[in-house]
């Protein structure tokens, strides 16, 4: 994952939409493991990765994953910590049924 925060930067800040898609799928792998099925795109399926992710890193992958919208490199380094900090906490066990 750390790597995704290096080199992916265009000449906008932006982060780049390969970058910026994989930390989205990333994210949606590690939210099923925690209950939260479904495409990122969802408002439904965002608003219920809130409390994992942290409200900032929902709402900015939802409005990538909905309308394609590039996060800065700040951006994208505040995704991928929350992406890692989810990948290390075990399922709750409520939310795995």
């Amino acid at each position: 994952m750390a790597e995704l925060g290096w080199g992916v930067v265009g000449k906008d800040g932006r982060a780049n939409g390969r970058a910026a898609r994989r930390v989205g799928a990333l994210a949606e792998r590690h939210l099923a493991r925690h209950g939260v099925r479904g495409p990122l795109a969802a408002p439904d399926v965002a608003e219920s990765a809130s409390p994992l992710l942290g409200r900032a890193v929902a709402r900015g992958l939802h409005a990538h994953a909905a309308r394609g919208r590039l996060p800065t490199q700040t951006e994208l380094e505040t995704w991928i910590d929350a992406v890692e900090r989810l990948a290390t906490q075990p399922p709750d066990e409520r939310t795995t049924r």
